[in-house]
């Protein structure tokens, strides 16, 4: 009787699923074309199957060439931010005995720091581990060192007919000061971002270290980077934060570079707006309080106040926008919090533990709007310059309405 055959869902060498995704990305092998890459039909059918557990179904895309079964993934990644593929690393295992096999080979050779061959490294290892290297056998812990010197942490040198090892050189050695510290900021960022960030903060930790003994240099992670909705396309609005930053600290201005137009500005704060994912620099151009899109920003650099050149003719009437806040006692500093870090405030006064009054000044009111609306329903609108805010909420509640009906 033939017994059913289960795949082992999870895997101990990524890169070889790695290949084989590869290859599917390109649609246009089938089954017998992995034969020419080392593939077996076995490993072929066993690497579907592991993608058909941690994927959706409709993810693999089957198509018919010349009686050739080619399958594809039906998935455009250049139209969707999500890498769909994460799911295949998730399945990804370490058995805990090869990961502490390989701890206690690193160790052995950091601690006896020369060149080793195969028998006195099994004599350390007994001395030093002996209830762990009891339970394994010769054979695990010579896969495990060739594992090791195929990574690049041990070398292997032949000398006299005779294999020895010793431990790779510490790469952060050949590194100078300028790059360790552009490596640590590097690694900080993407350890933020990375499905797994603990190596990351390691390697932080280890880097730290060094530039402290070697350098007497002592560095600290930057934590003003943040991961946008896992879309990478904004990720240069952080080098304009630093510059925004420098210049708030130094008390200086900034000359801004936009599409058509450049200007100097005095930047008063950094205003984030998380229900559309935008962040913004309020300054003063001239007499005007503006609110500036850091996305349209192309570029700027920080210049003195005496470099400004004064503005004669104001561009922009500035509008001016009073509205209350009213809430129960235990929301009014998250609001209030909400209102400093989004609105472009010119007062803001605690009339009651319950009523918050706030004054806005912009050169255009009406592009509030969207922001104003998050902070439904205890806003309400006292004077208005433009006359459009209330009759624009009140239209766009309406609409909410009957598009969607009232919440019992």
């Amino acid at each position: 009787m033939k017994k059913n055959y289960t795949i082992n869902k999870y895997i101990q060498d990524f890169f070889a699923l790695r290949t084989i995704i590869r290859l599917i990305s390109y649609g246009c092998y089938s089954r017998t074309d992995f034969t020419k890459f080392n593939i077996s039909g076995r490993s072929y059918d066993d690497a579907i199957r592991r993608l058909k557990f941690c994927l959706t179904e409709d993810t693999l895309a089957p198509n018919r060439h010349n009686r050739a079964l080619h399958l594809s993934f039906s998935i455009n990644t250049y139209q969707k931010p999500f890498n769909f593929l994460i799911n295949t690393f998730k399945i990804k295992t370490m058995k805990p005995q090869i990961m502490t096999a390989y701890l206690l080979i690193l160790q052995i050779f950091n601690f006896i720091q020369k060149p080793l061959n195969i028998s006195d490294f099994f004599d350390n290892l007994l001395s030093l581990c002996p209830d762990f290297a009891d339970n394994r056998d010769e054979q695990f812990f010579r896969r495990r060192l060739k594992e090791l010197v195929a990574l690049g942490y041990i070398i292997e040198i032949k000398q006299q007919q005779q294999f020895f090892y010793q431990l790779s050189a510490n790469p952060l050695d050949k590194l100078d000061k300028k790059d360790l510290v552009e490596l640590f900021y590097a690694i900080n960022f993407a350890a933020n971002t990375a499905l797994m960030s603990t190596p990351a903060y390691y390697l932080m930790e280890t880097i730290q270290y060094h530039l402290q003994q070697k350098y007497n240099f002592k560095i600290s992670p930057l934590t003003i980077h943040q991961f946008k909705n896992n879309v990478l396309t904004r990720m240069l609005d952080d080098l304009i934060i630093i510059e925004i930053i420098n210049a708030l600290k130094n008390k200086q201005h900034l000359l801004i570079k936009e599409a058509h137009k450049e200007y100097a500005a005095k930047p008063l704060k950094i205003i984030t707006e998380y229900t559309y994912n935008r962040q913004y620099l309020l300054a003063q151009v001239g007499k005007v309080l503006k609110k500036i899109r850091l996305d349209k920003i192309i570029s700027l650099s920080a210049i003195s106040a005496t470099d400004v050149s004064p503005i004669k003719n104001s561009p922009e009437k500035l509008q001016t926008l009073t509205m209350q806040l009213h809430s129960p006692t235990s929301l009014q500093s998250i609001l209030e919090n909400r209102a400093k870090n989004e609105l472009p405030i010119f007062t803001l006064n605690i009339l009651s533990p319950e009523i918050i009054n706030i004054e806005l000044q912009h050169q255009d009111i009406l592009s509030l709007v969207p922001t104003l609306r998050t902070f439904f329903p205890y806003l309400k609108i006292i004077k208005d310059s433009t006359n459009k805010i209330a009759p624009r909420l009140k239209e766009d509640l309406s609409e909410v309405i009957s598009n969607y009906g009232t919440i019992s």
